[in-house]
């Protein structure tokens, strides 16, 4: 007997674009640290976890929250307090970098077009 034929693929999501009125307000901006020593740091901490793993970022994070620096708060697993922009903004950048840098982007060019990490999740504006 003839072997049974392959199980259909499961349908592909259509790819939703982006519509500033409708995504917009709930999309989260990613803006560079001002200052250009922290940006660099920042950028320096996303590339090892993006080329090294998630381990390398809890082991600063765990380091970040015995020590209580603040050099490291955006590792922190607890939302800055909504009156920090200065940390929402650090977390956000970093955040983008690490994705942006798993997926190829340098520290000179990266894409610019809004984009979603996961399927249903928020729009992120580089």
């Amino acid at each position: 007997p003839a072997p049974p034929p392959p199980p259909a693929a499961a349908p592909t999501p259509a790819v939703q674009q982006y519509d500033p009125g409708r995504d917009g307000p709930g999309a989260v901006r990613v803006v560079p640290p001002p200052n250009p020593r922290r940006r660099r740091f920042l950028d320096r901490v996303a590339h090892y976890v993006a080329r090294d793993g998630t381990h390398i970022e809890s082991r600063l994070a765990e380091r970040e929250a015995s020590r209580g620096t603040g050099e490291l708060a955006f590792l922190l697993p607890a939302p800055p307090p909504a009156d920090d922009a200065t940390a929402a903004a650090e977390r956000a950048y970093y955040r983008w970098k690490v994705y942006a840098s798993s997926q190829g982007d340098g520290a000179a060019a990266w894409h610019e077009a809004p984009f979603r990490m996961f399927v249903g999740g928020r729009w992120w504006i580089p």
